[in-house]
């Protein structure tokens, strides 16, 4: 979360819907399957294939499917996601991949929150997979064991791993969760605010290794961002401390410091709480750069599809 009080017109511009989503079968994702001593083993036998940092089951292209959703900050608020869910199945969309601010929350309504969205994926097919935000309980991530990149809370809800890298229908994606949380003056440590917040040099170095990537997924807003996004930072409007905006910019530098070497084609973050778009010429990068900032619960632009084939993103809500 950057600001409550930061809010969304919505996006600017159209992408396009090109081809129909195919479902995954979640009673194969590997996770459930396999004791941790055999996995090599077992990714081998099924063809999982090496990208980078872990292994990975590539399951829209193992079954056709071309689109995914796109999600910005939910904070837990039930209703909110409960609702976007739904919209996500009536257009066919059964992977969903959030950029952060999720709802984990260490409390009786974090759990009841991860409790309710786990039904409505199973009702409806769905998985989810989260590039953290800030407020998360990361203490609980760090507990979770991962595995092919991936920490599963749920049954149908995973964090990638920081840096994560993996491919869908030719696409190299890379996730680099994390940022600061502005008003962590105000917050608790443990229990509405964690140091682990912020990525860390490490995180960046295992996002960068393998070189460029088509996709970047952060929950920071790297620079260049959008125009109303870079205004917003520039101005400060909300008057955080001079203490918490540094803060925010160390966590910014290491988001940019990515976003600059993997030159991706398209980048798309949450945190901000406000939804735009822009495509642009990046100076050194090799092609057009667009990015899609996703705004935040009871607000327009929170969600998209994103087509997967040709990297084209379509606002829904």
């Amino acid at each position: 979360m950057f600001s409550k009080h930061i809010r969304s017109r919505g996006f600017v511009g159209a992408g396009k819907w090109i081809s129909d989503p195919k479902p995954w079968p979640h009673s194969e994702r590997p996770a459930n399957l396999i004791a941790a001593g055999d996995r090599e083993a077992f990714a081998e036998t099924i063809g999982l294939a090496v990208h980078g940092v872990a292994y990975d089951f590539d399951h829209l292209d193992s079954f056709g499917g071309a689109q995914v959703g796109l999600a910005g900050d939910w904070h837990g608020n039930t209703r909110w996601a409960l609702k976007k869910l739904e919209r996500f199945h009536r257009d066919g969309i059964r992977t969903i991949l959030h950029l952060g601010d999720f709802g984990l929350w260490p409390n009786q309504g974090g759990a009841k929150f991860l409790r309710r969205i786990d039904e409505a994926c199973l009702e409806y097919d769905q998985t989810i997979y989260v590039t953290d935000g800030n407020h998360e309980d990361h203490a609980r991530l760090a507990s979770v064991e991962p595995y092919a990149g991936k920490r599963w809370v749920s049954d149908r809800v995973a964090f990638f791993e920081r840096g994560h890298r993996w491919r869908w229908q030719n696409q190299t994606f890379v996730s680099l969760g994390g940022a600061a949380s502005v008003d962590f003056e105000d917050r608790a440590e443990g229990r509405s605010w964690w140091r682990d917040e912020v990525a860390s040099t490490a995180d960046v170095e295992r996002a960068v290794r393998n070189g460029r990537a088509d996709v970047l997924l952060t929950h920071d807003a790297p620079a260049p961002s959008t125009p109303t996004i870079e205004q917003i930072i520039r101005t400060n409007p909300l008057g955080f401390s001079e203490r918490a905006l540094e803060y925010a910019a160390e966590s910014r530098v290491r988001v940019t410091e990515t976003f600059h070497a993997l030159q991706p084609v398209l980048n798309v973050h949450g945190h901000m709480h406000y939804g735009e778009r822009r495509k642009r010429h990046i100076e050194g990068f090799p092609h057009l750069t667009e990015t899609i900032a996703l705004s935040c619960d009871n607000d327009e632009g929170n969600i998209a599809i994103l087509d997967v084939l040709d990297l084209r993103v379509r606002p829904i809500d």
